[in-house]
């Protein structure tokens, strides 16, 4: 049963992989064009420049705020989520969307704790629910039970949940 499991939580993590390895070309196919219009629109502002003359300076201020606006732009690009992870969490999301993958009926945040923990990955179970929390279109809290035997179970459900994805990983 173990074998199986483990087989499963492996081809699991494959199909991720392939995932992660998909969106970072991509993401790079994106900053290489973001790079493009950047050198292009500085060659139109040299351009301009070299015609005025005379509103060199004043046109020196507003190419100023441009640039920084577009900076600005490329990280909202990058994060179309406006989320902002660690290493740490990223690694963290990975190992529990795979484990929560292979517990189709979900798991408790101490089940989940204990997994990572022989893992050799060190967090709290606060720092683990706290994450989750963070992630309703990954991570899904089932409460069931009443008074003192309330049980919370996590489930994965990101490929439930496709309409919410805010992004999209066609080019």
């Amino acid at each position: 049963e173990k074998d199986s499991q483990l087989k499963i939580l492996q081809q699991a993590m494959q199909g991720m992989q392939q995932q992660l390895i998909q969106a970072k070309m991509e993401c790079k196919q994106f900053e290489n064009e973001l790079k493009a219009v950047k050198q292009s629109q500085l060659e139109e502002k040299k351009a301009e420049k070299s015609c005025e003359g005379s509103e060199d300076k004043e046109e020196g201020t507003t190419s100023e705020e441009k640039q920084s606006s577009s900076k600005e732009t490329s990280v909202s690009t990058v994060s179309s989520t406006g989320l902002t992870l660690t290493e740490k969490e990223t690694k963290l999301i990975g190992l529990v969307s795979c484990f929560l993958h292979v517990h189709p009926n979900g798991a408790s945040v101490d089940y989940i704790w204990s997994y990572l923990s022989q893992l050799n990955v060190s967090t709290r179970t606060s720092e683990l629910e706290e994450l989750l929390l963070r992630l309703p279109m990954l991570f899904k809290l089932n409460m069931s039970g009443v008074g003192a035997g309330i049980e919370k179970k996590w489930q994965f459900v990101a490929y439930s949940n496709t309409a919410f994805i805010p992004f999209s990983f066609n080019s």
